[in-house]
C-alpha cells in the first residue's frame, strides 16, 4: 500500500542524500523538496510519482545524481536542466516523457551516465560528451548517433527498440571503444556491420544483444570473454565459425531463428565451454549429429534447444557430467535412433521434446552403470 510523500522532509535543509527508491510513493513530487538545496543525490526511482518533472529541481544546483526512473512522470524535459552543471548521472527511464531532448542537456560537461530509455522522446543528438553509460532505448531514433564513435570511456550502450535502419556505421566499429562491455542494439532494422565486417573490435565486450533485426551474412566473431550473446531472429546465414569454441566464458548463446547451416563445431572437450547454461539453435538449417556433449568436469548446462533443424543420425550419449540439464528439445529433426532411455539419468530434467523424428523401439527404464 503506497502513500503520498507530502512536505515532511522540508525542514531537512542540510540533507545531501535522499533515497526513497521503491517505497510505494505516488502523486506529484512535492515542491517542498526544493528547500533541500544541499542535495547531491535525489533517488525517487521505482515509485508511482505522476505529473511533470518539477521545476524546483533547477534550484538544486549541487545535484550530481538524479534517479526518477520507473515512475509515471509525463511532459517534456525542459531546457533549464542545462543549468545543473554539477550533474553526473541522469536516470529517467520508463516514464511517460514526451517532446524533444533539449540541446542544453548536452552541455553538461560532467555528465557520465544518461538513461532516457523507454519514453516518447525525439530530437537530434549532438553530443560532445564522454559517457560511461548511455541508454537511448525506445527513443524513436532512426539512425545511429554519430557521436558514439568518439567515445573513449563508454562501457554500456543501449539503443534497443528504436527504428535504426541500415548498417552499423564505421565509427561504431572504432577501435577506441575498448571499454565497451555491454551493447544492446536489439529490436531495430539493422542490416549488417560496416563493410560486412564479421570480426568485432570491442576487446572488453561481455554482452552483445543484436536479436530481432535484419542482420544478413555470417555470424559475427566475438572476443573470447563474452558471457551473453544473442543473435536470434535475424537473417544470418552460412556455417558457424570454429572460433566460437574460443568463447571460454559464455553463459548464454542464442542463435535461433536464422538461416545458419552446416554442422555445429565440435569444440575440444565438448559443448563450447563448461560455463554455458543455455544454448539455443532452434529453427536453423544445421545438419549432422546432435552436438550434445559436456565438458569432463561437471557442466552448468541447463537448457538446450536443437529443434526445427536437419540433425540426423543417432543421439550421442552425453557424458554423465550433464547432470544439471533441465530442458532438452530436439524435436522436428531427422534423428533415427532407439528411444533414449538414458535420459532418465539426469536428475533435474523437467522437459524433453522429441516429436517429429524417427525414434523407435521400447520405452524402457533408464540404464545405470555400476556405482550409480
Amino acid at each position: 500500500m503506497g502513500c503520498e510523500l507530502g512536505d515532511s522532509l522540508a525542514n531537512l535543509t542540510s540533507l545531501k542524500n535522499l533515497g526513497l527508491g521503491g517505497c510505494g510513493l505516488y502523486g506529484p513530487i512535492p515542491s517542498s523538496l526544493g528547500e533541500l538545496t544541499q542535495l547531491s543525490i535525489l533517488n525517487l526511482k521505482e515509485n508511482d510519482f505522476t505529473g511533470y518533472i518539477p521545476s524546483f529541481i533547477q534550484n538544486l544546483t549541487l545535484l550530481s545524481k538524479i534517479k526518477l526512473d520507473y515512475n509515471q512522470i509525463s511532459g517534456p524535459i525542459l531546457s533549464w536542466f542545462g543549468n545543473l552543471t554539477a550533474i553526473q548521472y541522469i536516470y529517467f527511464s520508463s516514464n511517460k516523457l514526451i517532446g524533444s531532448i533539449p540541446p542544453s542537456l548536452f552541455k553538461l560537461n560532467n555528465l557520465e551516465d544518461l538513461d532516457l530509455s523507454h519514453n516518447s522522446l525525439s530530437g537530434t543528438l549532438l553530443l560532445d560528451l564522454n559517457f560511461n553509460y548511455l541508454s537511448l532505448a525506445s527513443c524513436n531514433l532512426s539512425k545511429f548517433p554519430e557521436f558514439i564513435g568518439n567515445q573513449t570511456n563508454l562501457e554500456l550502450l543501449d539503443l534497443s527498440s528504436n527504428n535504426i535502419y541500415g548498417q552499423i556505421p564505421q565509427n561504431l566499429m572504432n577501435s577506441s571503444l575498448q571499454r565497451l562491455e555491454v551493447i544492446d542494439i536489439s529490436n531495430n532494422l539493422i542490416t549488417g556491420f560496416h563493410n560486412h565486417q564479421t570480426i568485432l573490435p570491442w576487446s572488453s565486450l561481455l554482452v552483445l544483444e543484436i536479436q530481432s533485426n535484419l542482420l544478413q551474412g555470417q555470424l559475427p566473431v566475438l572476443p573470447s570473454y563474452v558471457i551473453h550473446y544473442d543473435a536470434s531472429d535475424n537473417i544470418l546465414s552460412g556455417e558457424i565459425p570454429k572460433s566460437i569454441c574460443n568463447l571460454s566464458s559464455i553463459l548464454i548463446l542464442d542463435l535461433s531463428n536464422n538461416n545458419l547451416s552446416g554442422e555445429f563445431p565440435r569444440c575440444s572437450g565438448g559443448m563450447i565451454s563448461s560455463s554455458i547454461i543455455a544454448l539455443n539453435l532452434r529453427n536453423n538449417s544445421f545438419h549432422g549429429t546432435i552436438p550434445l556433449e559436456c565438458q569432463q568436469q561437471e557442466s552448468d548446462l541447463r537448457m538446450v534447444d536443437f529443434s526445427h533443424n536437419n540433425f540426423q543420425g543417432k543421439l550421442k550419449r552425453p557424458f554423465a557430467t550433464c547432470v544439471n540439464l533441465e530442458f532438452l528439445d530436439f524435436s522436428y529433426n531427422q534423428i533415427s535412433d532407439v528411444f533414449p532411455t538414458w535420459l532418465g539419468r539426469f536428475p533435474l530434467l523437467k522437459v524433453v521434446l522429441m516429436r517429429e523424428n524417427k525414434f523407435h523401439g521400447v520405452i524402457g527404464k533408464p540404464e545405470y552403470t555400476k556405482g550409480e
